[in-house]
């Protein structure tokens, strides 16, 4: 597998004009209120080949923690080079290619140890890295080790949702403004009776 942090503007590829289609869609609609809008909006477009899917929270793992139990951050190679991670440019997983003595490339298996370029150009020569930690503590099991975020939704800030329902009562629907009511907010404190 290649990862490629490819520069601004340098992606143009079917999906940025896939999503280019549809951001075109969405701007000659004069508002769009709540999320579920947007699903229906695009589900009733006439736009080929779109599918849209209303993610619930336990499609929304914590691959942090689970990650955590078999990898670690590195900044150095396995031979002691430092490098800087915001300067990375391409790392390979598991089949790349490396040049052998005679500058040709070779196709090499490493499952356990990414190439990490600072370049595109495969015949740089790659920076191996271990990000494996030295003694794993248990066996991952994603079925069992890889659990949702949370549980319930995030509660926004309360000031965030009286800024909401204030704009939402003065520019939206009735629907809009109770989405906006219903929201959780992080304090106990309701919005004022005087507010509604």
């Amino acid at each position: 597998m290649d990862l490629k942090f490819l520069l601004e503007r340098h992606s143009f590829s079917i999906y940025d004009r896939r999503f280019g289609c549809i951001q075109q869609f969405f701007n000659t609609k004069e508002k769009i209120e709540t999320p579920q809008e947007w699903e229906t909006t695009l589900r009733n477009s006439r736009l080929n080949n779109v599918k849209s899917y209303w993610v619930n929270l336990d499609w929304i793992m914590n691959y942090k923690s689970f990650l955590r139990m078999k990898y670690v951050a590195r900044s150095e190679g396995i031979e002691r080079e430092k490098f800087e991670v915001r300067k990375i440019a391409f790392i390979n997983f598991g089949c790349g290619e490396i040049t052998d003595q005679e500058e040709n490339l070779q196709l090499t298996w490493h499952p356990e140890t990414p190439f990490i370029r600072f370049t595109m150009d495969t015949k740089e020569k790659p920076r191996i890295v271990s990000f494996l930690k030295k003694k794993q503590g248990v066996e991952l099991n994603a079925a069992v080790h890889l659990v949702p975020v949370r549980l319930e939704k995030k509660p926004i800030r309360n000031d965030v949702k009286q800024d909401c329902i204030k704009l939402a009562r003065k520019y939206l629907s009735e629907t809009a403004k109770r989405f906006y009511a219903s929201l959780p907010a992080s304090s106990d404190q309701d919005i004022d009776d005087d507010d509604h």
